[in-house]
């Protein structure tokens, strides 16, 4: 089954008052020959409505005296020339209603003239009436009226042999003789009103063809002048006239034409897909400016600079291709600067401990700054700011017609916590920071590899720091000392471990009397992982203990020893 539908919308010379809606075209989706719901915001490309915007209110500062303004339109371009884009499969109108097209039961014929309810332009001239061709063609050649309509083609569009003056939508041999309907209707209300014409259920030419029904739909739109075809069904028989069929359009010489991409002269097939040929010639419309009657310049952009509150009006006069103008128009006021006041850049501002930011005041003849603390100068327009805590300064202005302004600007200050807490041989930094990197103060301040945690356990002594860092800052903690005092050497002749590194079994042997009463193993982080009471020879299995650096802790009444190892 292939359905074809031409829709025609013009708009006239008055302004549309509100989009239409689903109801206002009585559509009815869901239904077999409209398969596909249709909802209001698919009817919103269907209308023309001519409108200009010049914008939001300007209100104008001592740094930016003049404005520039920026109009914006609905585009309308004249047809001399299309371009082609896919689009949703949303018809906007059910394939078999409408006012019935009578043929007779006549193959290959045009129908009579049918009127317009508007003026359609198409390749730059103007039509008020269309023919529809049982082919599934349709043209504004008021010559062919009640004539034969062409079945054999073979040309690719555009071409001198094919129809002209034409739409496409879908062209093909069609049998309107032994089944099928044409409809046409009108929709909306003007200026954007649509026409369509639909082709319901038509068997294809031949006895080995006609049980292959072909449904399609062509769109015009009042004013717009777009035109839309929507292919419900569009089957193939290649064992007439090669399979050829169409879709596009072409200008009344055959020079000019436009197809959508794999839909020229050939043998395809479609299902619900739908095709917009939108004018792309020259704009159809011009932009003024005006303040008051007087017309200050034309286009999207222009640049004012008032003294006083001042109201502009841009307006747009769309030229239709028939000759009605339409005019529409906007405003925008613009404020000039308040001489009373002055303007502070930036208000409110975040440093890292440490760091500074230039303020800036504009617009005031002269400018006092509170409290001075952190403060390069308390007056003048710039200063420098680096104050140690958060801090709100007050400016205190003369602005250029006398008055006396104060205005509050504040510095945020991220202040890092870089306390640090020692407990035996483990370092652990008080803040919750997004990172950290440990450093040995007795080597010229060189970080520690791998020691990138919150904690960090010494393997001896030693006076360790802490780089800290949160929120885009970073600074340095002061040296924390880890006391000699009560810690052995690793190589301690009193204690024993094997192997090192260790994969399973590890093996720790005290040498001499047994002074040692707890064990304890850490991880690099300062984790507790394990813990016993010393005896001559223990044996830890490690098998379960992950990859990395751990450190074994022998406590006394007298010492605390330390070793060191690897777990593979």
């Amino acid at each position: 089954m292939f359905v074809f539908a031409v829709i025609l919308i013009i708009i006239s010379g008055t302004l549309c008052a509100q989009k239409k809606t689903y109801d206002d075209f009585n559509i009815k989706a869901g239904s077999r020959n409209n398969p596909k719901p249709i909802t209001p915001n698919n009817l919103k490309t269907f209308c023309f409505c001519p409108v200009v915007s010049a914008g939001n209110d300007v209100m104008l500062d001592c740094l930016a005296p003049c404005a520039e303004l920026n109009a914006t339109c609905q585009e309308l371009n004249e047809t001399s020339a299309y371009t082609v884009s896919s689009i949703p499969y949303a018809p906007p109108y059910a394939y078999n209603m409408g006012t019935p097209i009578t043929l007779g039961a006549i193959d290959d014929v045009w129908s009579d003239i049918i009127d317009l309810p508007f003026t359609f332009c198409f390749y730059g001239n103007s039509y008020d009436h269309i023919l529809v061709g049982s082919n599934g063609v349709l043209t504004f050649n008021a010559t062919e009226n009640g004539g034969f309509c062409p079945w054999s083609f073979a040309s690719q569009c555009p071409s001198g042999s094919l129809v002209s003056n034409a739409i496409f939508g879908v062209y093909q041999d069609l049998d309107l003789s032994i089944g099928g309907s044409l409809y046409y209707a009108e929709l909306g209300s003007s200026p954007d009103r649509m026409f369509v014409i639909s082709s319901n259920e038509i068997p294809l030419f031949s006895s080995v063809c006609n049980s292959m029904k072909a449904t399609h739909q062509v769109v015009l739109y009042e004013s717009s002048n777009i035109i839309e075809v929507y292919v419900q069904n569009k089957p193939l028989c290649s064992n007439w006239n090669s399979g050829n069929a169409l879709i596009g359009i072409q200008d009344s010489s055959g020079a000019f034409g436009v197809t959508p991409p794999g839909r020229n002269t050939g043998a395809w097939t479609a299902n619900y897909e739908a095709w917009r040929f939108t004018p792309a010639g020259n704009p159809a419309y011009t932009l003024t400016w005006w303040q008051d009657t007087v017309q200050i310049g034309t286009g999207n952009n222009i640049t004012v600079c008032p003294d006083t509150t001042t109201t502009y009006i841009v307006q747009a006069d769309y030229h239709l291709c028939f000759g009605n103008n339409i005019l529409v128009s906007d405003t925008v006021t613009v404020f000039p600067y308040d001489s009373s006041t002055v303007v502070v850049s930036p208000m409110t501002s975040s440093i890292c401990q440490g760091d500074s930011v230039t303020i800036i005041a504009n617009c005031g003849t002269s400018y006092s700054w509170a409290p001075a603390s952190g403060l390069d100068t308390t007056g003048g327009s710039e200063i420098i700011a680096s104050p140690s805590t958060t801090t709100i300064y007050t400016l205190t202005a003369v602005s250029y017609n006398g008055s006396v302004v104060q205005t509050n600007v504040e510095v945020n200050v991220n202040q890092l916590n870089l306390d640090v807490q020692v407990s035996d041989y483990t370092l652990t930094a008080d803040s919750s920071a997004n990172a950290y990197q440990w450093l040995d103060c007795n080597n010229s301040m060189q970080p520690i590899a791998g020691e990138i945690n919150q904690s960090y356990t010494a393997t001896g002594p030693g006076s360790y720091a802490v780089v800290i860092t949160q929120g885009g800052c970073s600074d340095t903690s002061s040296c924390n000392e880890v006391p000699a005092l009560g810690i052995k050497p690793v190589q301690s002749a009193a204690i024993s471990v094997y192997p090192n590194p260790v994969s399973d079994d590890l093996i720790i042997e005290y040498i001499g009397n047994i002074e040692a009463k707890d064990l304890v193993i850490v991880n690099s982080i300062g984790e507790l992982v394990y813990s016993a009471t010393m005896s001559k020879r223990t044996i830890v299995h490690t098998s379960g203990f992950p990859s990395g650096i751990y450190v074994i802790k022998l406590e006394s009444d007298k010492s605390v020893m330390l070793q060191k190892f690897v777990k593979k």
